[in-house]
């Protein structure tokens, strides 16, 4: 009898554990298509302030080749599409699934376009202003972005386990964060050294080692950090938001598209199937995969 009910109370707990995560799944649909409506909803406001008159088409697919490349050589659909992004994406997204972009600029452009558009979906989970983020500002100024983007990545660990490149991103995001502002500090101690050894006074030897860098070479390093700080997040944080959001199927759009390559689908193929199966191996071997992206593509040339 006390086996039955320990079965029985873990069924239960495996059920509930299955419901809530299809209610998360809900609620994020439904949060993310009301936040596209709002969104569109202020682009045509938007439009009827600045008297923009251009009429998008209703449909890519059904256009003739003809009809279809003259669209996408009309300056107008592009600052369209510029404004409304998740109208575009829909329309584009069935031109490109159809295979009705085939122009290589025209299909660089819709990688470039959704690429943006996961990257943007992913600031606005975290509250950033994407158009504000500047590493070239330094430390400082960024302090704000770059405690989101560490809170953003735990977040999404807290919510779903499953996710586990988050959890180890989040995990280093105090050693790197502390990095960014001893860098930023550095340049201001750098530039008190050299002025007390220009004056002749005595400095010790990290002091001087400091003031033999210039500020433009430990500005550099801080800028470069922060950088990496920003590729990484836009790139993975914009996988995230499109699995997320889109499953496998965006996944695939975005290899197919050659944003990411065929062993980064690989590797969401991996989690999506270790979540479906329960198969923590399968999970763990997704995001290693996503951490090789990370190191060999997104930084390497850092």
């Amino acid at each position: 009898q006390v086996e039955a009910r320990a079965d029985f109370a873990a069924g239960h707990a495996e059920s509930v554990s299955e419901a809530y995560r299809v209610l998360d799944e809900v609620d994020r649909e439904v949060n993310f298509a009301i936040t596209a409506a709002w969104d569109e909803l202020a682009a045509d406001q938007a439009d009827l302030t600045s008297g923009t008159t251009y009429i998008p088409p209703v449909d890519l697919v059904t256009m003739t080749p003809t009809e279809r490349q003259a669209t996408f050589d009309d300056p107008g659909f592009w600052e369209w599409a510029a404004n409304h992004r998740h109208d575009a994406k829909a329309l584009l997204d069935a031109a490109f699934d159809a295979g009705g972009i085939v122009d290589q600029g025209d299909r660089d452009r819709y990688a470039e376009g959704i690429s943006n558009y996961w990257a943007q979906e992913a600031c606005e989970s975290a509250g950033i202003d994407g158009g504000s983020w500047d590493p070239a500002l330094g430390a400082d100024a960024n302090s704000e972005t770059i405690e989101k983007v560490y809170t953003y990545y735990g977040n999404l660990f807290l919510d779903r386990p499953e996710l586990e490149w988050a959890g180890m991103a989040n995990m280093v995001g105090p050693t790197f964060g502390a990095a960014f502002f001893d860098l930023d500090q550095l340049r201001e101690i750098g530039a008190v050294a050299a002025l007390a050894s220009t004056a002749g006074s005595t400095v010790t030897q990290p002091g001087k080692i400091l003031a033999d860098l210039s500020d433009d070479e430990l500005a550099y390093y801080e800028t470069m950090f922060l950088t990496m700080q920003k590729k990484i997040f836009t790139d993975m944080g914009g996988q995230h938001e499109a699995y997320l959001n889109g499953g496998l199927e965006e996944i695939e759009r975005l290899e197919k598209a050659r944003i990411i390559r065929p062993k980064d689908g690989i590797a969401w193929q991996s989690i999506d199937e270790g979540i479906r199966q329960d198969n923590p191996t399968a999970i763990t071997e997704g995001n290693l995969g996503l951490a090789e992206r990370e190191q060999n593509v997104i930084i390497a040339d850092e």
